[in-house]
């Protein structure tokens, strides 16, 4: 497992390639790990993809973001 892009144990890794996605600008940075949408868990990328589907362009969520040693809540407002 976890070795494909985006993989990580316990969640989504934010690469340097497209940081933060459809979150960028949003304090999402890259080597953050995105562990939830809202209430739905993410174990990786593919997971992350599936939650943000059915968001809309400027639709805010709740992103659970473990950086280094620390969990954070981020409330962002996704982009196209």
């Amino acid at each position: 497992g976890g070795e494909g892009t985006g993989g990580t144990p316990g969640g989504a890794l934010v690469g340097t390639g497209r940081p933060g996605g459809r979150a960028a600008g949003a304090g999402v940075i890259p080597g953050d790990v995105i562990t939830a949408v809202g209430d739905l868990p993410v174990d990786h990328g593919a997971a992350l993809s599936d939650a943000l589907a059915p968001t809309r362009p400027g639709q805010q969520v709740v992103l659970r973001v473990r950086r280094d040693d620390t969990v954070e809540h981020l409330t962002v407002a996704l982009t196209p």
